[in-house]
């Protein structure tokens, strides 16, 4: 039987397609195209059939008609068609007519299939067995940005398109499926790169197409742009990812559960604090750590309440941690639908534990607080800052104003007080509250409605919110109703009292050359019998005479002095004077009282002012001590500064405007003309805590109104005091002196580091240098300095000189210097360090690291300049061996020897410096064996001169050490000791212990200069002194006195001195030692005292304090009661007898 074929033609894609019936049927069922090229087969000489086919396509574009295949006889073919061709006619019209139908609907779905292809967005393509494309869709060109035509044209564009990372991928995907077998479509997303290199994720999706016998007819492929998903999917991903970071890492505790409360999530910070595994909570109900109130709480009320309103906040629980605690928490919680657990909750839970016991102490607290308040004797009562009425009431307050707080409370002033003293009180309150600062209302009358008209001092004082808003107004009064009428008739009383006093000063004024000469004579004869023949007794009476008339002599010159000025006989003086030594010898007097404080002491004369005046220094210099003592006592921290500024001027004169101001405790208001009054002070506290009779401020007051000037206070409790005075001076025709004017060229433009927390130091240096013309940059503390020498460095500008203070918070000078030299880089500067107060072991810190001077403030203007030309010249001077700059050195700038003197007896370390500077020489002073050592370890020495007993280290085992050391530095320094050779074998002890040499104490000038002479080959003239001849009964020879300090009465006087206000501590440690049995005590004590008689006298007083040192070295003390009063009754002659020198000798 034949087969049948049908053979379509198509307009559109101009090919000829044969398909069998059952492929046809199919076609037109599936709606499916397949646009590969089959054999046409018709007879070759069928002209009908050509002509059929031609008709039909101009007519249709499809023409469809059935043939058969060739038969081996044509002719046979062409009869059966013949005989046939009658009988179908018929028939083949109704197909005819049927293939008609069924061709406009196979063209009408290829239009629709066509259609779809060109407007969607995916881009479609087919490709053929030999994997080039067949058609591509013009969707191609939105995904990639190449036209369909490219792709038909060039097949291997596909591949080159792929991102270069993905080509790998995309390749062996496509490997796999290329079997026939491979029926199932297949997918894959990579990247493609477009004309525009832009890179775009495709989901790309392939289907083979399968033929009669299991043909591979080609593959159908799906593109499609996913990139907008991709990276959608990406940002959440990353949210996804973001989240369970905070989750797990916040420092909150959270946890998640489901409706029933069972937990499904908890992060890390809710596993260490309540100390659970994960395992031990997942999966359990929430309610489990809980108590058991919390847990019903939550179960019966709050969690159905919760997913009812889908969120709670501020949910308090009690939770109970793994080992037992209980934390009090508050939850925050809000519902979330998740797609993989669906309904649960979002839990955020604060632990408030500390809170909740501090908002019980904080209840405590106020309770305790609201008991004091109402139990204090003192009126206090609490406004509202809004609309004042009052708050709250004490009951010392009812007591006071005899209102009780029931009756006030929730009111104001004005309902119960009169219109007048209401207005007042609420025109204070809003002062108060509008300045933000207490206010002081120093006497007020209030109407008491019981005890009728009150006088109260009262304190307003604003309480500010967070803000710094006021937001109560706290008021604290006291009656000083009596105390004022007691003030009253203290003033009758004290006028009365001025009266008399006024004539008995006049008395005493116009009595006063009449008191003065007797008292002169009765001194002035004492003296002349004194130096006549006498015996012990005699000499002991007249002593005591003239003792008792010179202390009567002094306390009647202060008396008349006081009278005179209230007397108004108080007389100046008018000399050339030199303004700024003046001042500066005053700073330098107080300096030590300030620096034992810790305050800075500064001072400031204006450029302009004249250094040489006409007036009296001496008053001027007396009022400033005065000044500047009290700053000096009633402040405890800070500073006080003086400075000098012209007022006005004119040719002759000058006006000067003096202020001492300092940061102490200032002074109220009200009490500010009160303290120059004379006896009066600001409290009558004040003398008990501070001394004092009051009576300094009233000379003050009245000499500074003999210079034709005036004086006042500025003042603030609690932050300080300002006295200012003015003064007028004439101005000198010729300067006292013509210093030599100070070379600057060395200083211009030198870039100079100004270091000081103090801001009015820092304006005093500034103002210095810039006047030398330095270029100096100025800052407030360590941390500004390192910034600023960085930058310097930087920017190639390096600072060759730095000043800084050595007191400062935070980091130190000395500090600040160490973290200096840690940076060589930087071109270490020459460094200048300032000191308000020195202490033992500074200058060693100095010299170790590496600073050149060490001055102590208040610092004269000279001095600086002297000190800044030194430092700067002394490197290129002395390169290998910089010395320390210090006041003293300033004082004397030619030096021979560099000795330190180890010593820790303080008259002994006097005498001994006074006479090693009078030669010439700098001398560093250590107290003790130890420091000693210290100073030799960082800089080198000519001379030691080492005591040999001394507390911490003594000078043999010191001495000891240096040699040792000295052995392996091939270096030797000379060691001189000082001893008084008491016992046997001390001399030999020190000449093993290594020392050079010594010198015997008390320490004799002559002495010392000839050991010196023997070290060095120095040439020291021999100091003579006149021999005078001395009582037979006398322990102080005074020419072998003077002889030791090498003729220097003026130094005499200072360690005579020294010696009669140290002596009665030593005396009393003795005694103390001997009472309590403490041999070691007795031995140090007697060992000092000794050494300080040993300075005026090696008889009686020196062999008693001697026996007693021997009785604590071999702890004997069983005759020390006898020999102490022994040594007390010689050193009270000792005393007499230098007492009486130094009279004598004027000193």
């Amino acid at each position: 039987m034949a087969e049948h074929r049908i053979v379509a033609l198509s307009i559109v894609f101009f090919i000829l397609v044969c398909f069998s019936d059952a492929v046809f049927e199919s076609l037109v069922f599936r709606e499916r195209h397949f646009w590969d090229s089959l054999v046409l087969d018709v007879h070759g000489h069928a002209i009908f059939l050509r002509s059929l086919v031609t008709l039909s396509f101009l007519a249709f574009g499809l023409i469809v008609f059935r043939t058969v295949k060739r038969q081996k006889r044509a002719e046979q073919a062409l009869a059966d068609r013949s005989a046939k061709l009658a009988e179908s006619n018929g028939l083949l019209q109704v197909e005819i007519q049927e293939r008609r139908q069924l061709e406009r609907d196979l063209r009408a779905s290829e239009e629709r299939y066509r259609t779809i292809a060109d407007f969607t967005y995916d881009w479609e393509s087919w490709i053929g067995p030999d994997g080039k494309f067949i058609w591509v869709s013009p969707s191609c060109l939105r995904v990639t940005g190449y036209a369909a035509e490219e792709f038909l044209e060039d097949s291997a564009l596909f591949q080159r398109i792929i991102y270069q990372d993905d080509l790998e991928l995309v390749l062996n995907h496509i490997s796999r499926h290329l079997n026939v077998d491979q029926l199932n479509s297949h997918s894959l997303d990579f990247r493609i790169v477009r004309r525009d290199g832009e890179v775009r994720w495709i989901n790309h999706v392939c289907q083979a197409v399968i033929g009669e016998g299991q043909r591979l007819l080609g593959r159908r492929a799906s593109n499609r742009d996913i990139t907008d998903r991709v990276n959608a999917q990406a940002l959440l991903k990353a949210s996804e990812d973001r989240f369970r970071y905070i989750y797990e890492n916040s420092p909150a505790l959270m946890h998640s559960t489901d409706e029933t409360g069972i937990v499904r999530d908890v992060n890390q910070k809710w596993l260490e604090v309540l100390g659970y595994s994960r395992e031990e909570v997942e999966g359990r109900s929430i309610s489990s750590v809980m108590t058991t109130q919390s847990s019903n709480k939550a179960m019966s009320t709050d969690l159905p309440q919760f997913w009812r309103d889908g969120s709670a906040r501020d949910v308090p629980y009690q939770y109970i941690t793994k080992d037992g605690n209980i934390l009090d928490v508050l939850l925050d919680s809000v519902v979330m639908e998740d797609p993989i657990w669906g309904r649960s909750s979002l839990s955020v839970v604060r632990d408030i534990t500390l809170r909740k016991k501090a908002e019980e102490e904080t209840k405590r607290t106020k309770a305790l607080l609201d008991s004091i308040v109402q139990n204090l004797p003192t009126p206090v009562f609490l406004k509202d800052a809004r609309d004042l009425k009052y708050i709250l009431w004490n009951r010392a307050s009812t007591e006071i104003y005899g209102y009780s707080g029931d009756e006030l409370l929730g009111k104001t002033a004005h309902d119960f007080f009169p219109k007048e003293q209401a207005d007042r009180f609420v025109e204070q309150d809003r002062e108060a509250l509008t300045s933000g600062k207490m206010l002081c209302v120093s006497e007020q009358l209030v109407d008491n409605r019981n005890k009728g008209t009150r006088i109260m001092h009262t304190k307003k004082l604003p309480i500010l919110d967070e803000d710094g808003s006021s937001r109560y107004l706290l008021v604290i009064s006291e009656d000083i109703t009596e105390r004022k009428e007691a003030e009253q008739a203290l003033i009758r009383a004290r006028e009365a009292a001025e009266q008399a006093s006024r004539a008995k000063s006049e008395f005493l004024a116009n009595m006063s050359h009449e008191i003065r000469t007797p008292i002169n004579g009765i001194v002035g004869m004492t003296q002349l019998a004194l130096n006549t023949q006498l015996t012990p007794e005699q000499v002991e009476y007249l002593e005591a005479v003239e003792t008792s008339a010179e202390a009567l002599l002094r306390l009647i010159n202060d008396i008349l002095d006081f009278s005179k000025m209230e007397a108004g006989k108080l007389e100046l003086v008018a000399v050339d004077f030199s303004l700024r030594d003046s001042i500066a010898e005053t700073m330098t007097t107080l300096a030590v009282q300030a620096h034992a404080k810790g305050l800075e002491l500064l001072y400031q004369v204006a450029e302009s002012i004249p250094d040489t005046l006409t007036g009296d220094p001496g008053r001027l210099r007396q009022i400033l001590i005065n000044l500047i003592a009290n700053a000096l006592k009633f402040t405890e921290r800070g500073e006080v500064v003086v400075k000098v500024d012209p007022d006005s001027e004119t040719k002759r004169e000058i006006r000067l405007h003096f202020s001492v101001a300092d940061t102490g405790i200032g002074i109220p208001a009200e009490k500010q003309q009160r303290i120059f009054n004379a006896f009066e002070q600001a409290d009558g506290s004040t003398s008990r805590k501070y001394g004092g009779t009051g009576l300094g401020l009233a000379i003050s007051s009245e000499l500074v109104r003999m210079m034709d000037g005036s004086i006042w206070l500025e003042s603030e409790p609690g932050r300080g005091s300002i006295f200012h005075f003015t003064s007028t001076f004439r101005v000198a025709k010729e300067p006292i002196h013509t210093p030599a004017p100070a070379d600057v060229s060395a200083l211009e433009n030198l870039p100079v580091l100004v270091v000081d927390d103090n801001a009015t130091n820092r304006r005093i240096l500034e103002n210095t240098l810039l006047q030398w013309q330095t270029k100096p940059t100025i800052v407030d503390g360590g941390e500004a300095a390192l910034h600023a020498m960085k930058s310097a460095h930087e920017e190639g500008r390096p600072f060759k000189l730095v000043i800084t203070d050595c007191m400062m918070p935070e980091m130190d000078g000395f500090e600040l210097v160490r973290r200096i030299n840690e940076h060589p880089s930087w071109a270490t500067p020459t460094i200048i360090m300032l000191t308000s107060a020195g202490e033992r072991g500074d200058a060693a810190r100095c010299m170790k690291l590496g600073i050149s001077a060490y001055l102590l403030k208040p610092i004269k203007q000279s001095d600086l300049f002297f000190t800044i030309s030194r430092v700067l010249k002394e490197p290129q001077d002395h390169p290998a061996q910089p010395s320390l700059i210090t006041r003293h050195s300033i004082r004397e700038s030619t030096k021979r020897l560099h000795i330190l003197l180890a010593e820790d007896n303080a008259v002994n370390q006097k005498l001994a410096v006074k006479m090693l500077e009078r030669m010439g020489h700098t001398v560093s002073v250590s107290a003790n064996g130890q420091e000693a050592l210290d100073c030799l370890k960082i800089q080198k020495f000519d001379l030691v001169l080492m005591d040999v007993q001394m507390p911490i280290m003594d000078g043999l085992e010191a001495t000891r050490i240096v040699r040792e050391h000295e052995k392996t530095s091939n270096e030797h320094v000379p060691i001189v000791a000082m001893t008084a050779y008491a016992m046997k074998g001390d001399k030999e002890k020190c000449l093993d212990a290594g020392m050079d040499g010594y010198i015997s104490k008390p320490i004799n000038a002559q002495e010392l200069f000839e050991t010196l002479e023997d070290l060095f080959h120095n040439e020291t003239p021999e100091k003579t002194v006149e021999p005078r001849s001395e009582p037979e009964n006398s322990v102080v020879n005074r020419t072998q006195i003077l002889d030791r300090v090498g003729g220097d009465e003026t130094l005499l006087k200072e360690i005579v001195d020294l010696f009669i206000r140290d002596y009665p501590r030593l005396v009393s440690e003795i005694r103390t030692a001997i009472r309590e049995g403490d041999a070691l005590k007795l031995e140090k004590g007697a060992h000092a005292l000794k050494g300080s008689v040993g300075n005026f006298t090696s008889d009686s007083p020196f062999e008693t304090a001697l026996q007693l040192e021997v009785m604590g070295r071999t702890r004997d003390l069983s005759q020390a009661q006898e020999t102490m009063k022994d040594l007390e009754e010689r050193i009270r002659h000792l005393v007499e007898q230098l007492l009486s020198m130094s009279q004598e000798m004027g000193l």
